[in-house]
């Protein structure tokens, strides 16, 4: 009989002693019109175990078995495993599909410990499925709302009664759909859906989409005459355009944010309540804007340099955040606006250009007192 060594005997025990690691099923999802997915080997390896300290496992082979082909690959970027799958494969499944159900694609993988010791499990792969449920939205007059975007060919059933759906192309597979109701439609408005996957394989419950079109106000639009007009809309509840052109023009808006200009002539605009755009034109003329954050369009050559100018009578909130603001345009890059002086109740101010040349004169009350000092919050030059 041979001599056994301590060496052999050594060896002999530790392999009797050894425990084989525990490879445990791994559950991943794949977009069902995607054919490839890589799987980094750590992840694989995240939820097997050894129980012998020390013992360190690793992946040694794959087999991709009836549902498509399993490579292990070692690359600069790492150590992963790449499964191919035949187009469609997710329709190509025995048995219902979706996400309740068991059917599924598969690989087979092995790991080994440090004492060659084996376990075999494997990577199970779902279908990711597509869900619409109910939804509402809500959208203004004349607008439109992305309702969905994904991987399902979407069958309509019914509606929309007021609208239509346009659809567009993301890609192979993504489609984007888009409700659009009816030109100047606003009230209730739905459609519904059977949607199904390209294999046509899979449906879900019919999903429908509820629209309230919210109506838009539109505005009004008023146009003077060359001579004297008086364009009175301070009743008015909605929004609403006033041309007042050539003449000395009274103009007045109404509770909604109103666009009031003058035009030529010495005219007075009142803006009332609402958020309104004011704009004096040629000549000198007297603008408030009323409640509201208003906008006060001074353009090159409207302002005079002596005589009578233009009067903001009520600028509100100056040197605060919000609050009135004055948009200069046409003048020079690197304009100015600056205090010189008072004129009763309003302050004086002047632009003035990048050689300190006077462009015009604008006067400035805050509704019958001084008020405070226009900081560079309350004008900008564009």
């Amino acid at each position: 009989m041979n001599a056994v060594t301590d060496q052999q005997l050594h060896s002999t025990f530790e392999t009797l002693a050894n425990a084989p690691p525990s490879a445990q099923i791994d559950f991943l999802s794949l977009d069902p019109f995607a054919t490839v997915i890589e799987i980094p080997v750590s992840q694989l390896l995240s939820n097997d175990t050894d129980p012998d300290v020390g013992d360190v496992i690793r992946l040694v082979s794959v087999d991709g078995g009836e549902s498509g082909t399993a490579e292990l690959v070692s690359d600069a970027s790492g150590q992963r495993v790449v499964f191919t799958l035949p187009k469609d494969w997710s329709s190509l499944l025995d048995g219902p599909a979706g996400p309740d159900s068991f059917n599924a694609a598969s690989f087979a993988y092995t790991i080994e410990d440090s004492a060659g010791a084996t376990s075999t499990t494997g990577a199970v792969i779902f279908p990711t499925y597509f869900y619409l449920t109910d939804q509402d939205f809500t959208l203004a007059e004349d607008a439109s709302v992305v309702i969905f975007e994904g991987d399902l060919r979407g069958i309509i059933v019914e509606g929309p009664q007021h609208g239509h759906l346009e659809t567009v192309s993301l890609g192979e597979y993504n489609t984007r759909f888009t409700y659009v109701p009816d030109r100047d439609y606003f009230g209730a408005d739905s459609v519904e859906f059977d949607l199904f996957d390209r294999g046509f394989d899979f449906t879900q419950p019919r999903a429908r989409f509820d629209f309230n079109v919210t109506p838009v106000d539109e505005a009004s639009y008023f146009r003077g005459t060359t001579a004297a007009d008086v364009i009175d809309q301070s009743s008015a509840t909605s929004r609403v355009l006033i041309a007042g052109l050539e003449g000395n023009d009274t103009l007045r808006g109404g509770a909604g944010s109103d666009a009031l200009n003058g035009g030529a002539g010495n005219d007075i605009i009142t803006g009332a309540a609402g958020n309104d755009s004011i704009t004096g034109g040629l000549g000198a003329d007297r603008m408030g804007g009323g409640a509201g954050n208003d906008t006060f369009h001074i353009a090159r050559g409207d302002l005079a340099v002596t005589g009578a100018t233009d009067l903001i009578v009520d600028f509100q909130r100056a040197g605060q955040a919000g609050g009135d603001v004055i948009r200069f345009t046409g003048f020079a890059a690197g304009s100015t606006l600056e205090l010189v002086g008072t004129s009763g109740n309003a302050r004086v101010y002047e632009v003035h250009d990048t050689g300190g040349v006077t462009e015009g004169q604008l006067l400035i009350s805050a509704g019958g007192a001084l008020g405070q000092v226009l900081t560079t919050n309350d004008y900008a030059f564009a």
